[in-house]
């Protein structure tokens, strides 16, 4: 039950989104030790899935890099179409933001100790200064009273530079070839709708 998709506790087909879903808790519990929510039945399970805003890993986890947060709660959207549509564009989502530019040598190595330190996550790359001013209380709001994300996930995902849901292309090459293929059957098929009507019409 903890991992089950709101749609999947109202008895609706599932989608794709729905592992994204499970994943997306995976991954919180991986990095918090926690559930996103808790319940004393399954029932409390799915009416928590249903109803209840999760909570945000950085209440529990404060080295969790912020953009991180952002896709752990997108794959943790109640409706489907705002969360990863497949779990291979949360995949490479996921890799896009492990695989950002390093930093100089003596900007790693200075992350590095700030990290050995406990001021920064080893996998967090030090903030920008657009970053920080887009999310101030981030660093100012106690740990007990953040209960929410500043913004929603989508919009911090873009903010972040993530790759949102929704600007994967429709176009993928295996549909443009099927129709471009029934584009040429059809056409193929004019001289013998032709041929058809003009052999029955005399």
């Amino acid at each position: 039950p903890p991992y089950l998709s709101p749609e999947h506790a109202r008895g609706e087909p599932l989608v794709p989104a729905s592992d994204v879903y499970a994943l997306g808790v995976v991954l919180y519990r991986a990095l918090t030790g926690h559930y996103p929510f808790y319940a004393d039945s399954p029932e409390g399970y799915l009416r928590a899935h249903l109803h209840t805003s999760p909570t945000p890993p950085r209440t529990y986890n404060p080295r969790i890099p912020e953009r991180l947060e952002a896709i752990i709660l997108t794959a943790l959207e109640k409706r489907a179409s705002r969360r990863f549509r497949t779990a291979d564009q949360m995949g490479r989502v996921l890799l896009e933001f492990l695989n950002e530019p390093a930093s100089p040598a003596t900007d790693a190595a200075a992350a590095h100790r700030r990290a050995l330190a406990g001021d920064e996550h080893p996998i967090g790359s030090p903030k920008t200064p657009n970053e920080a001013e887009a999310t101030p209380e981030a660093s100012t709001q106690p740990l007990a009273t953040k209960t929410a994300p500043p913004t929603t996930p989508i919009t911090a995902a873009v903010a972040g530079g993530v790759m949102p849901p929704q600007t994967e292309s429709v176009w993928d090459p295996v549909t443009l070839a099927l129709a471009i293929l029934a584009l040429i059957a059809v056409v193929g098929l004019v001289p013998l709708w032709l041929w058809v009507f003009f052999l029955f019409s005399h």
